[in-house]
Parts: C-alpha cells; sequence; structure tokens
C-alpha cells in the first residue's frame, strides 16, 4: 500500500468518524439546551467545543506573541545549579543527614523533589549511596 493510499484511508477513517460521532453531539447540545430552559445549574465540567459552521478567517502574518515568564508558586523553588551540582549537593545531603527522604532532601535544597530520585538512583548506582526503603544513607568509603 502506498503513503497515499494510506493517507487516503486514514482521511476515510476520520470522515467516518465524525459522521459517527455527530449524532452524539447534536443531542449533547439539546441537553445543554433542556438543562437551561430547566433552570437546572452547570457542573463545573469541561465540554466539548461547539461545531464551527461558519468559515474561518484567513490567518495574518503577524509575528508569534512573546511568552512571558512563568510566574507560579513553584518558580521560587527552580536552583539552577552547574551539571554536576546538583548530584554533589544531594550527596553532600545525604552525608550530612543520613537517613533522609528524597521528599525531604528537595525541601532542604529547595528543589522539586521528582528529579532528585534520579539523582539518588544514580548515587545508589555508583555505590556513593546505599538505601533503605525510603531512606538513603550513604556508603562509607574505606581508604
Amino acid at each position: 500500500m502506498s503513503v497515499l493510499d494510506e493517507a487516503r484511508a486514514f482521511e476515510k477513517r476520520i470522515d467516518d468518524r465524525l459522521i459517527e460521532l455527530e449524532p452524539l453531539v447534536d443531542e449533547y447540545h439539546e441537553l445543554k439546551k433542556l438543562k437551561e430552559r430547566l433552570g437546572i445549574v452547570p457542573k463545573e465540567s469541561p465540554a466539548p467545543t461547539p461545531r464551527r459552521t461558519a468559515a474561518r478567517k484567513p490567518q495574518r502574518n503577524t509575528p508569534p506573541k512573546k511568552r512571558r515568564a512563568k510566574s507560579s508558586r513553584n518558580a521560587s523553588k527552580v536552583v539552577k545549579l552547574p551539571p554536576g551540582r546538583r548530584q554533589e549537593s544531594v550527596l553532600e545531603a545525604i552525608r550530612s543527614a543520613p537517613g533522609i527522604t528524597v521528599p525531604e532532601l528537595g525541601k532542604q535544597l529547595d528543589v522539586d523533589p521528582t528529579g532528585l530520585y534520579r539523582i539518588v538512583r544514580r548515587l545508589e548506582a555508583g555505590g556513593a549511596v546505599r538505601r533503605d526503603g525510603a531512606k538513603a544513607f550513604p556508603v562509607e568509603q574505606s581508604a
């Protein structure tokens, strides 16, 4: 089967699925109108977007919008360290508080703990750390 045949088959599958879903979308809109007429308060739930029947306006060639810096609660928790420094700081924290957990490490280092799991596993694989359940302990290096 050629790529063109595959594209045509895919287009047909999309058309068939749209035909199959159309009555359901119509029923949704009818039920929504009935609910409004009956005065039933709508719950906060995502609703499917209404079908567009009008032709779309041609898009103008405008430059892309500039992205604003994200200002979220976790923005202050992001600590930028040079490559390799995060692993060193995790190892130092484990040495200073044996038995520390990854979420506790995140709080201590003021970073999101999600990325620290990989670092702790890497330290464990390298033999610098051993884990007992969720707790991480430094491995004493013999001289």
